[in-house]
């Protein structure tokens, strides 16, 4: 099983995105995540972390193989606080852009970094389900109890 972390600002659809990836459909209603939560589901275990965990708690006491490092592409400082989760992370990880849906002007990005291969960003919506798929189908496969990346 595979488990992957979920960080990112309140607001840039970490829980949806975990919802989205196990077949619940979305849902337009923001509810703010309080606690550490997991999900498993097929051979993924995800794991959503709480923005407001985010000074107060080490990462490495949790047990997982890869982030999913979720900004906003709307928002500003969601976009710059990716350089305090970098910084946290002793992982591979992958940086998620989400809200391509919105009309906002959305941010073109080239920060990428990871411990064992380099990532384009992905850029991701929710809310009409564009790329969510490819989250795990080209970042993480899995064979033989394994993470391949």
């Amino acid at each position: 099983m595979i488990s992957i972390l979920v960080v990112g600002d309140s607001s840039v659809g970490k829980t949806t995105l975990i919802k989205n990836l196990t077949g619940t459909p979305f849902n337009n209603i923001y509810e703010s995540t309080s606690e550490l939560y997991q999900t498993r589901f097929e051979n993924y275990n995800f794991i959503d972390f709480p923005s407001k965990l985010k000074h107060s708690f080490d990462l490495s006491l949790l047990n997982y193989d890869i982030v999913f490092m979720m900004y906003d592409l709307t928002n500003d400082n969601s976009y710059n606080s990716i350089n305090y989760w970098i910084k946290q992370i002793n992982k591979p990880f992958i940086i998620i852009g989400n809200k391509t849906d919105c009309t906002q002007s959305i941010k073109d990005t080239n920060l990428i970094r990871s411990t064992s291969k380099q990532f384009d960003d992905i850029k991701i919506s929710c809310v009409n389900n564009i790329n969510i798929q490819d989250l795990l189908f080209n970042y993480c496969n899995y064979s033989e109890n394994k993470l391949l990346i």
